[in-house]
């Protein structure tokens, strides 16, 4: 593989920069396509540790410079063909790690024929019944930056991941990786987007975004790394009309695996035809007593970690973080919505912005009710009753009256 995004300079940078003080990273001419940071002097560790998408390296057998050190090499996906070499000395220990899926595209020539190949014609009909009812209901555009993206448009999209996923991971009481991270994400995706090693994709309303997703890119194969959607738009599975317009781009820009890296999710059962494992790579001067002995112990560590990760440790761990952050859990309020019989009267009734960030459980109810009752918004005003508390929604098509579940 000659080229994967985090054997690149922008990755490596970016990340010893907010994770490494931007130490230098050390080369082993014995360990190509990967650099490490010290974290002693006969340990090593991958830059980026355990926070890239799949590591890929291969072994010089006629390089000698791992003599008396341990290498620790995280998410090395199973389906990589690592160049072993012919080293009797250079040893591997192998720790089964998270499950990880792809799509393997290759054997497809378009987008349509792997569709028709991986769902039965009534899922197919459900995605594109998404889409057509997401565009009958509001103004939707699709972009995909790879290269240019002005930092302005850039702002925004990072504001709307942001605030999405604290809004997202909020309603679940779970902790997020990537928030927590912000400033190195925030650094990380424009550098790599604009040197075309990774790729951002948005779904707008008019001028807003309503759905982002992010992804690394190597020679062949795009790596699914940060997704987020507003809520409101949640019936639509705006997921799903990413993953179709991001796989549509695959096919028109020769990759070859959509790799929806780790986790294991329904929605990724339904989209891929492979599975494999990450694995923990721990590489060790087997004539080495001290890397020897430094080896097993993270062999055993590792498979510790992985034991309490398949008993679900690590859910209740993300968990616990969340309440001992003390962040704010994000409900949303139920309303009942009934329509309107009678002529309505906007006597004593104010004009409410749907879009006003107090009325995003009422936005939500209505979205979703349009999704089986098409309009567009625009064409919808509403209003509050202050006496009653009620709210209205007075279109064309709909006239409705929505009033807070018990």
């Amino acid at each position: 593989m000659n080229k994967h995004p985090f054997n690149q300079p922008t990755f490596q940078d970016v990340w010893s920069e907010h994770f490494n003080g931007s130490k230098s990273s050390v080369n082993y001419k014995s360990i190509q396509g990967v650099k490490f940071y010290k974290k002693s002097n006969s340990t090593l560790v991958n830059i980026g540790k355990n926070i890239t998408n799949g590591n890929y390296y291969s072994i010089n057998a006629d390089e000698k410079d791992y003599k008396g050190k341990t290498f620790i090499i995280y998410d090395v996906p199973s389906y990589f063909e690592i160049e072993a070499g012919n080293n009797n000395a250079l040893k591997t220990k192998t720790v089964r790690q998270y499950k990880g899926f792809t799509s393997q595209l290759a054997e497809f020539e378009t987008f349509d024929a792997f569709f028709s190949a991986q769902f039965k014609s009534k899922s197919r009909y459900k995605y594109r019944r998404n889409i057509s009812r997401l565009e009958a209901n509001f103004d939707i555009s699709y972009k995909i930056f790879h290269g240019d993206i002005s930092t302005d448009e850039y702002e925004t999209l990072c504001k709307f991941l942001k605030k999405n996923l604290q809004r997202r991971f909020g309603s679940l009481g779970l902790d997020n990786n990537i928030v927590s991270k912000w400033d190195y994400y925030y650094d990380l995706m424009y550098k790599m987007v604009v040197n075309k090693e990774a790729v951002m994709t948005a779904i707008y309303n008019k001028d807003m975004p309503i759905g982002i997703s992010f992804s690394f890119l190597s020679d062949s194969i795009l790596l699914f790394a940060i997704t987020s959607f507003d809520i409101d738009y949640m019936r639509y599975n705006l997921g799903h009309t990413s993953i179709i317009k991001l796989m549509q781009w695959c096919f028109e820009n020769g990759y070859n695996v959509y790799d929806f890296s780790k986790g294991e999710y329904i929605y990724k059962d339904r989209w891929t035809n492979h599975d494999y494992d990450y694995q923990c790579h721990i590489l060790y001067d087997s004539k080495s007593l001290k890397a020897s002995l430094t080896a097993n112990y993270y062999a055993k560590y590792f498979k510790l970690k992985q034991y309490l990760r398949d008993k679900k440790v690590n859910r209740l761990y993300t968990q616990l973080k969340f309440k001992l952050k003390n962040k704010q859990d994000f409900t949303i309020q139920a309303y009942n919505i009934e329509k309107l019989e009678s002529k309505f009267d906007s006597n004593n009734k104010e004009i409410i912005n749907l879009q006003d960030e107090g009325y995003a459980s009422l936005r939500y109810a209505l979205y979703q009710y349009l999704y089986l009752n098409p309009e567009k918004v625009d064409a919808i005003t509403c209003y509050k009753d202050n006496a009653s508390g009620a709210y209205y929604a007075i279109g064309e098509v709909n006239k409705l009256m929505l009033t807070k579940a018990d």
